[in-house]
This record gives C-alpha cells, structure tokens and sequence, in this order.
C-alpha cells in the first residue's frame, strides 16, 4: 500500500516519488519496489520508490518534501530516471539499517 506520494519534474513529464511499506524478505521487497515503479510509470516519465519493511521504519524516517526523499530506513530505493533505462535499485544495507537504529526487523540483528 502507498504510504505517501509526491510529484516533481512535472514539466519534464513528471516524476513520481512514492514509500510503500510491505513485508518479507529483502528480495521479495525488491519486487515490490519494482512493482510501484511501474504502477507509477503508467502516469508518469519516471518513478522512484521506496520500500519499507515496517510501519515502524517508515514512521521514523525523514521526508525531504521538495524533492520526496526519505533519509533513513529504508530497505530498497528503486527507480526509472526521466532519461528512461533499467531499474536502478538501491539497497539500504544490513549495517546502515543498524546504525540509523530503525525499529523493524527485515535485516537480523546481531
């Protein structure tokens, strides 16, 4: 489910900037990311998503709310530019999920 969602770029086309949060495991999350890409992408030239893998870690995150970027705790940042391509995915990783001490539990804690 869509958690939040902004446009920018929009005379370019647009660029939706969306957060989901979901459950599983980190490659299932993936999925996910790329699946709100497209969704997004049938409206808009490009979409960047992130995915969350709890209520917890998208509550505690920071919004950039100009350009729609979140700050922390996220487990993927999946996106198509204005510029077309692939899918340019970011992972968080285990040990930056660990240092931002995000409340959810997708990556095992030591």
């Amino acid at each position: 489910m869509v958690r939040k969602m902004l446009v920018t770029k929009k005379a370019k086309g647009g660029q939706a900037n969306a957060a989901v949060v979901a459950s599983g495991t980190p490659a299932q999350l993936l999925d996910v990311g790329k699946g709100c890409v497209e969704h997004f992408r049938r409206t808009y030239k490009a979409a960047f998503c992130y995915v969350f893998g709890s209520q917890a870690d998208f509550a505690v995150t920071m919004w950039n709310e100009q350009e729609g970027l979140a700050d922390k705790c996220w487990i993927w940042y999946v996106g198509i530019p204005l510029a077309g391509g692939d899918y340019m995915p970011m992972e968080m990783g285990g040990i930056s999920y660990q240092q931002d001490r995000c409340p959810g539990t997708v990556y095992p804690k030591p």
